[in-house]
């Protein structure tokens, strides 16, 4: 059977989500589009506004047929990281074409651009070593633009490039797909779809109102808000879901679990949290003593290398715990793919998957038991503090089956 490789968080679903897999299907209708979706925590840091299972059930309704989690440890890293994890993910389901949205109509610039940058990793450092004589200043990702400018300038296979990051969250994230998948030497096929309505992480205050799409961003600010300008943008399922419930959870619930971190670790021993890096420990200390909310704790942390993902990421790993040592061991062992989902078709699929996943690092699991949680704690109690924070009593995991959706149930 023909696979079609989605990457997504879908926090939370809406139009935009639809669109892009209305176009799959159109393009390949007898393609099974298999999503590998970040769970409870996603790579901003921060816990999902709906829960898996409910992002996941939507989706399927509305033409994805299979959604696998991707692990957490993968799904709160850093663009680079996150699609390592995630490409990898596709890989041992035996996808061989990925499809994505993104910013630009003609992507083909950025793929043969990453494809060079994973052949040729000395001269892509060096184009990155030199930016630190031109500034100081510069952040990583204003180095690494800067780089792949220069190597535009210099090198003949890419010099006719035309490509453009700046406010493209999408376009970066898909740049690092290909990268990672050239870098892994996959073969993969890729299919860009323009994106349209608003952009991933466009300004929350900027909603035109008259339109049926909006940036996750501006949802979930709405959410919180408890604003209506959210109506429309999203699927009817899920809007229902929505509104049965408040918004809970995210920062505002994390924060007195991470101020009791920093106040009771010695200092000399913040450093061993995973992301706790280049001497940010400090300023998070300081800043804990002083700050409330996570809102205030965050503008004291803040700075040009430290944006507001790379400071949740951080903090994130400090709530659960997670050292250097400990993430070393989860990035480098047998790895879950966690099913959340499927329709019939997926169903179908899955059988196939036996031979082509015998010698893969993943492991699909369907049922999550004991055994599971003897291997991989730290998925199941990121698990537990995200029921806790949401004030649900229901597991998110034990006991809990995949969700099928048979065929007529689906476009609703």
């Amino acid at each position: 059977m023909e696979s079609l490789g989605l990457i997504c968080e879908w926090n939370p679903f809406h139009n935009g989500h639809a669109y892009l897999l209305e176009e799959a299907r159109r393009k390949f209708p007898e393609a099974v589009i298999v999503a590998v979706m970040s769970g409870n925590f996603v790579q901003r840091g921060e816990p999902a506004i709906i829960s898996k299972r409910a992002r996941s059930e939507t989706a399927l309704k509305q033409g994805a047929d299979l959604v696998v989690e991707l692990p957490l440890w993968w799904a709160t890293q850093a663009a680079d990281g996150f699609a390592k994890g995630a490409v990898s993910a596709l890989t041992g389901l035996d996808c061989q074409s990925l499809i994505f949205g993104v910013e630009d109509a003609n992507f083909t610039d950025y793929i043969n651009l990453a494809q060079w940058e994973a052949a040729h990793p000395k001269k892509f450092e060096s184009y990155l070593q030199a930016s630190y004589q031109v500034s100081a200043n510069m952040s990583y990702a204003e180095r690494r633009h800067w780089a792949l400018n220069q190597a535009i300038v210099k090198e003949d296979i890419v010099s006719a490039s035309q490509v453009d990051f700046q406010q493209k969250s999408n376009t970066l994230l898909a740049y690092a797909y290909i990268r990672e998948a050239s870098l892994a030497k996959q073969k993969i096929a890729y299919y860009p779809i323009q994106r349209i309505g608003a952009q991933h992480r466009q300004d929350d205050t900027d909603v035109n109102l008259g339109s049926n799409f909006m940036s996750g961003s501006q949802i979930r600010r709405s959410l919180i808000e408890e604003s209506e300008v959210y109506r429309g943008k999203l699927p009817l399922a899920l809007q229902m879901q929505l509104e049965k419930a408040p918004v809970l959870g995210g920062w505002t619930a994390l924060y007195p679990y991470l101020r009791y971190r920093l106040l009771t670790t010695p200092i000399s021993e913040l450093s061993d949290y995973y992301q706790v890096e280049e001497g940010i420990e400090y300023k998070m200390l300081a800043a804990a003593k002083q700050a409330d909310n996570m809102t205030d704790f965050i503008g004291r942390c803040r700075n040009r290398n430290w944006s507001v993902s790379r400071l949740q990421r951080a903090a994130l790993m400090l709530v659960l715990g997670v050292k250097k040592t400990s993430m070393a061991h989860y990035l480098a062992g047998p790895q879950p793919l966690n099913l959340l989902g499927m329709t019939s078709r997926g169903q179908s699929y899955l059988k196939t998957l036996n031979k082509a996943t015998a010698n893969s690092q993943w492991q699909l699991i369907s049922r999550v038991n004991r055994q599971c949680e003897k291997m991989w704690p730290l998925w199941l109690n990121a698990d537990r503090l995200y029921s806790l924070i949401m004030q649900t009593k229901d597991s998110e995991n034990i006991g809990r089956q995949p969700i099928i959706i048979k065929k007529k149930e689906t476009d609703k």
